[in-house]
């Protein structure tokens, strides 16, 4: 006998895991005509994997890989320097890396030699950094860009379509968890606070990325039990709905019997 009881239920039938049921998904998407019913759901339109453009990707990580292909010092200032447009560009284009490190609020060990990835940087070292050319703190203008430059790296919207030349589509998957915000720690929230500034939701960096990064025409679609969408930018698809669109004939059983209880009220 194992030591915890088991259903006669498959675990399929009662599976809870946001990650796994974006997984299937992105499996179905790659069945018969899913493609362009999902995109139809979400308005989108005319998705299919005809176009040689057509890219689906779970957990969308384009930041955190771009920094992994230009490893060259002076290109990764560069792109910095273009995503945050800080006031004092022009010191920060000739510094030294350590300088450049430090006045971007690295948390941890700070480089001598190369220029450390957004990843890196700490709220609470870029709420105490001083700007190069006047020593002062930064506004809550130039703390916010930096601070969404840092979030578009940790980021990892649930399912991306790249398509067109310049289009995608963004969709956030929700089984029970709700939309997060940043900043995430007490100690980043004081921060917040203490200057006054709102929280930053997790589609809020989305748009961030997507609109303002990589100027990317893009739709934005909330996937939930419910299908409501808290803002009027973001298109809300139910579960029960887009699996009911969806084509499951054919896949495997796990993945019908999972698409069935998704289904069910």
């Amino acid at each position: 006998m194992p030591a915890i009881p088991t259903p006669d239920t498959p675990y399929s039938a009662f599976n809870r895991e946001e990650r796994n049921a974006v997984a299937t998904l992105y499996a179905l998407l790659f069945h018969r005509d899913n493609l362009a019913e999902f995109g139809d759901l979400f308005g989108t339109g005319g998705l299919t994997f005809d176009d040689v453009d057509t890219e689906v990707f779970v957990e969308f990580a384009y930041l955190r890989d771009l920094w992994h292909q230009h490893p060259e010092l002076e290109t990764r200032r560069r792109i910095i320097l273009a995503a945050v447009q800080p006031d004092d560009a022009a010191e920060l284009e000739t510094c030294d890396p350590r300088t450049f490190n430090r006045r971007f609020g690295v948390a941890g060990p700070i480089s001598s030699d190369h220029i450390q990835s957004p990843q890196r940087w700490g709220v609470t070292q870029l709420h105490e950094t001083l700007r190069l050319d006047t020593g002062e703190p930064l506004s809550n203008s130039e703390l916010l860009d930096a601070c969404r430059f840092k979030w578009s790296f940790n980021i990892k919207p649930d399912l991306v379509v790249l398509y067109g030349r310049n289009r995608a589509l963004c969709v956030e998957a929700k089984l029970e968890s709700g939309i997060s915000s940043y900043p995430t720690t007490a100690a980043e929230k004081s921060i917040f606070d203490e200057r006054g500034l709102d929280r930053v939701s997790q589609l809020d960096v989305q748009r961030h990325m997507f609109d303002r990064l990589l100027e990317r025409r893009t739709t934005y679609g909330l996937l939930s039990r419910t299908g409501t969408a808290p803002h009027p930018a973001l298109t809300g698809v139910s579960w029960a709905r887009l699996l009911t669109a969806l084509d499951a004939s054919g896949m495997p059983p796990f993945i019908q019997r999972w698409v069935t209880q998704m289904i069910q009220p």
